[in-house]
């Protein structure tokens, strides 16, 4: 069984709330599904230490942070290399947001964000020489159609 099985209809509506805005008071929270302060506190310190619940953090918008261009690496890792060697390479790289290890004929899909296409262009020629590096295929996001709140992301994208 997985926590999720274990968590009912409150538990589900106290996280979407939460995942709407982690900022609002449990008090605020139970008011909303009609239940006691007391049961909000209980059901969260519940989510937290089974793990649902991994953190409390800030969405920030990256293009206004300067992040203009977010780009998608498709990496095929030298077979002579584990992933995880590559996996730590790529998490010293600034840029490098989501780093997955995926099923097809590349090995790793990774999210990177540049301040403009010239920026993108430097972080793609120093990805490209990573050693475990076979190869790399770019697409730069022309636009994005976030979903968030329909997903159990944490890309912190909200309409």
């Amino acid at each position: 069984m997985t926590v999720r099985e274990g968590l009912d209809e409150t538990d589900l509506k106290i996280l979407d709330l939460l995942r709407e805005d982690s900022r609002l008071s449990y008090r605020e929270i139970g008011k909303r599904i009609h239940v006691s302060t007391g049961t909000v506190s209980e059901r969260v310190r519940n989510m937290i230490e089974t793990g649902v619940i991994r953190r409390f953090t800030t969405a920030v918008d990256p293009s206004l942070m300067g992040l203009q261009v977010p780009m998608f690496l498709r990496v095929r890792v030298d077979p002579m290399v584990s992933i995880d060697n590559v996996v730590q390479r790529f998490e010293e790289v600034e840029e490098a947001c989501c780093i997955h290890y995926v099923t097809g004929d590349l090995d790793m899909i990774v999210l990177v964000r540049c301040t403009d296409h010239d920026h993108a262009a430097r972080v793609l020629d120093t990805i490209r020489t990573m050693k475990g590096v076979e190869r790399v295929d770019s697409n730069i996001v022309l636009k994005a159609y976030p979903q968030c709140g329909r997903c159990w992301c944490d890309c912190g994208v909200r309409e």
